[in-house]
């Protein structure tokens, strides 16, 4: 196996972050990347970013037309190499790379044996001019070091989505699909479907070797779903993995849940599609009672907004 990673660039209408991004990825130790930066903006500002790298490793591939931050995202996870790389990640534009992260995250999977892991990320804030630290990762005390095997990071959807784009760093060959199914219109639903997607172990590695930026809404992309949409289908996810792996995951849940001081968000969710082996220690009779009936009612109410995606077997 050779060790050249694809590094999927997603842009738009962002040049000034997308030349930051890049510089990080120029300055990486491990030298053998190629960058295919999908530009989904149809004036194709980040031409010019490219021409002023003028690095042979970095391929523009602008879309014919827009495709919206949902259909652009899918695309780069093709879990399939694009250009032969055994190796591949995600890399958005207002994101950025710290060093080490290539060269380490190529060692770790060689030295595990595994296919993809999730990497911890520092989380800044670009609400100023100029970025600043937070002090706060994206996974901070949520994931154990170490392997985890499908049913314990599927228990973290209960809590979370469990995932977070950048994070991820898989092997081209890994045997899973990590496009979500294109009715999924939604970027934070997208990765909630991407996690479950994930089949066999993998590897969590809690030292930080990336940053994630949190960006004024202004600057982002919006969502396709919101509120009680978002939230109906989310609790179709939860009852999927109930039927797929029994009470156990939702045993595992409450393990990673009171581990975190998180139980009663738990409780509160298990309710809400009307499982009840959570043991009730962190809520009310009434708080869950309620949640039951909030559950109930978003099923009569709210249609399923994708009745056509199930988790994979």
């Amino acid at each position: 196996m050779n060790d050249l990673v694809e590094v999927r660039v997603l842009t738009y209408r962002r040049p000034e972050w997308l030349r930051h991004a890049l510089s990080t990825l120029i300055s990486q130790s491990h030298r053998n990347w190629r960058a295919l930066v999908f530009d989904d903006s149809p004036d194709r500002e980040a031409d010019m970013i490219l021409r002023e790298f003028g690095d042979p490793r970095i391929e523009y591939r602008p879309n014919p037309r827009n495709l919206g931050c949902e259909a652009n995202t899918n695309q780069a996870f093709q879990t399939r190499p694009y250009v032969g790389g055994s190796y591949a990640c995600i890399l958005e534009d207002d994101n950025w790379l710290l060093p080490g992260f290539l060269e380490d995250n190529i060692s770790a999977l060689q030295e595990s044996g595994l296919k993809l892991l999730h990497r911890n990320q520092e989380i800044w804030s670009r609400y100023e001019d100029s970025p600043k630290s937070t002090g706060l990762t994206t996974l901070s005390n949520w994931y154990e070091p170490g392997v985890m095997t499908p049913l314990q990071l599927n228990a973290f959807a209960f809590l979370f989505p469990g995932i977070s784009h950048g994070a991820l760093f898989w092997s081209t060959d890994a045997g899973f699909d990590l496009y979500v199914d294109e009715n999924v219109r939604d970027a934070s639903l997208q990765e909630y479907c991407r996690g479950l997607q994930i089949k066999g172990d993998t590897l969590f590695v809690p030292e930080c070797r990336a940053v994630y930026a949190d960006v004024p809404p202004g600057k982002s992309r919006k969502p396709y779903y919101h509120g009680r949409v978002h939230n109906r289908f989310v609790a179709e996810l939860w009852r999927q993995l109930v039927a797929k792996y029994g009470n156990p995951i939702v045993r595992e849940a409450a393990r990673h849940a009171e581990r975190v001081g998180k139980l009663a968000v738990l409780e509160r969710n298990a309710n809400f599609i009307g499982n009840f082996h959570v043991k009730r220690r962190a809520t009310t009779f009434l708080q869950s009672l309620n949640a039951v009936a909030r559950g109930l009612a978003s099923r009569l109410v709210i249609r399923n907004p994708i009745p056509s995606y199930h988790i994979p077997t």
